[in-house]
């Protein structure tokens, strides 16, 4: 599981986008609904092949690896939930019409509930002008559609949508469950 299937190469001619090199110190900030602040700041990873992103106030840190996948949530060093191996979030280079999609057994240490595996299918169809409190941008716009592998009354398909900015190497906006994020500060270090 992780990436099971990914498109392997652009079309001739197409423009690609690879993997950005995220710095501890580099921090953004975000509003959720209009009215929840969220800074996110890259901290100092405790393995060399992951990024752990702290959501400053909450003691929430986030593990992503290297390519930007959702590896696991944790609260003041305890692990809360995790993508067992990952959420393949991208998938590098991009470009636009690429597809991939990623499997992970999603666990949750508080629920106790019986594993089952998310089937994940991600989608870069376009790049937008995306506006923002933080400023104009260039983007690309990325797909998830999430759904579990086998047929569950408990799980409800996930569709969301992400803009992403290479120049910052994250993103600045998303639609998830309804609810609106969107980019209102950022610090990149060069």
């Amino acid at each position: 599981m992780g990436l099971v299937r990914a498109d392997d190469s652009p079309p001739i001619g197409a423009e690609t986008w690879g993997r950005p090199e995220l710095r501890v110190g580099d921090a953004f900030t975000y509003v959720r609904g209009g009215s929840l602040r969220m800074e996110y700041v890259v901290g100092e990873s405790r393995e060399a092949q992951e990024i752990e992103l702290l959501l400053e106030g909450m003691d929430t840190r986030f593990i992503l690896d290297r390519d930007l996948g959702v590896l696991r949530e944790a609260d003041a060093n305890r692990p809360t939930s995790a993508k067992q191996p990952v959420d393949p979030q991208f998938n590098w280079p991009l470009w636009v019409g690429k597809t991939w999609v990623g499997e992970f057994v999603p666990w949750d240490q508080d629920a106790g509930a019986a594993p089952y595996v998310v089937r994940v299918e991600y989608r870069c169809d376009a790049v937008e002008r995306i506006q923002t409190a933080a400023g104009t941008f260039e983007a690309l716009r990325i797909w998830r559609f999430a759904a579990p592998r086998e047929n569950r009354e408990d799980y409800l398909s996930r569709d969301s949508v992400y803009w992403y900015v290479p120049e910052l190497g994250y993103f600045v906006k998303w639609l998830d469950s309804g609810s609106v994020t969107e980019l209102i500060d950022y610090r990149r270090l060069r």
